[in-house]
């Protein structure tokens, strides 16, 4: 795994794609020891191919003194969260995930189950200043609505916005790693949790690699439209 430095990526379009669409075997097998949490609305558009973009600040638990989003690694697990907020907030896709039922919660002794595994193929900065005009530009590659981006932005207006392409894929069943609840350990508002060794031996991607280049091509050129720095360029 490459650590990189605070960083940020933008993403693609919602188009819904196959996912199954193809295989990592297990000669490409990842080993995992790290997880970002993150919303399991934003997870499930992961998963399903809807999107293949993160918006990132950082927890409240993160280093206060950083100025953008620390990228710890640029392969890791997927973490689901809970993340309170009203459907009406949210597209209409990740609405319907909403409602759907909400992640486990180990403050109620739930364990979690990580399924999906992420590579970072993008990551740019946004300054803060130009953070709704990017969530503006960048809306058919997110989840949020307009008022969503309102509450989110609000959140340490002075860092920038950190945007993440990610390549997204889905263990199988079975091949699954599985956290037993320890709120001390995986708990509070942090981004980066350190998990157990976990190797997936069969992955398979949430969107096809032509979707997947040509979403990447959209995303770059509006992105340099917004002047966005390029951190993995660094």
């Amino acid at each position: 795994m490459r650590a990189v430095s605070p960083s940020l990526s933008a993403s693609a379009r919602h188009r819904a794609t196959p996912r199954c669409a193809s295989r990592r075997d297990g000669t490409d097998a990842p080993r995992v020891t790290l997880a970002l949490k993150e919303w399991h609305a934003a997870c499930e558009a992961l998963r399903c191919g809807r999107q293949t973009v993160l918006l990132r600040k950082g927890g409240i638990a993160d280093d206060a003194r950083a100025s953008s989003f620390e990228i710890r690694s640029t392969e890791f697990a997927l973490f689901p969260t809970n993340f309170h907020v009203d459907a009406a907030l949210l597209a209409r896709e990740e609405a319907a995930a909403l409602a759907a039922g909400a992640a486990p919660d180990m403050k109620k002794g739930e364990s979690v189950t990580l399924a999906l595994v992420a590579r970072v193929t993008g990551a740019w900065i946004v300054d803060g200043a130009r953070g709704l005009e990017a969530l503006q530009k960048l809306k058919s590659y997110h989840c949020w609505s307009d008022a969503l981006q309102q509450t989110r932005l609000a959140y340490k207006p002075q860092m920038g916005l950190t945007i993440l392409e990610l390549r997204a894929y889905e263990a199988a069943e079975g091949d699954v790693a599985t956290l037993e609840a320890d709120v001390e350990r995986f708990g509070g508002c942090k981004s980066w949790v350190d998990i157990d060794p976990w190797t997936p031996t069969t992955l398979r991607v949430c969107v096809r690699d032509e979707d997947f280049v040509e979403r990447g091509a959209r995303l770059r050129a509006d992105l340099e439209a917004l002047d966005a720095t390029d951190v993995l360029a660094k």
